[in-house]
């Protein structure tokens, strides 16, 4: 029986952007690069969903804020109905 190849996200992404440029088939591309037509057009979807993330506003420390919504600190009175917790807020505070 025949092992699964494992593909490392570098070679996921390049893949993948070169199906986004459109410049030729995804046939085309898959047969140059030896993986599945099926596997370019996964990995395509999946870079151009994921796109989105890259643009999204985030917070100080990675938590993802919503444009125009105030920072929840413990001195505004709102932490609790963040969803984050006490020592969160205030290491946000103090930044």
């Amino acid at each position: 029986m025949a092992k699964r190849r494992r593909f490392t996200a570098k070679f996921k992404a390049r893949v993948a952007l070169e199906a986004l440029r459109e410049e030729r088939t995804v046939r085309r591309i898959a047969a140059r690069h030896a993986v599945h037509p099926t596997k370019v057009s996964q990995w395509k979807r999946k870079a151009r969903e994921g796109l989105e993330e890259v643009f999204e506003r985030r917070a100080p420390g990675g938590v993802r804020r919503r444009p125009g919504r105030r920072r929840c600190t413990p001195g505004s009175g709102n932490w609790l109905s963040s969803g984050i917790s006490q020592e969160s807020a205030r290491s946000l505070s103090r930044r």
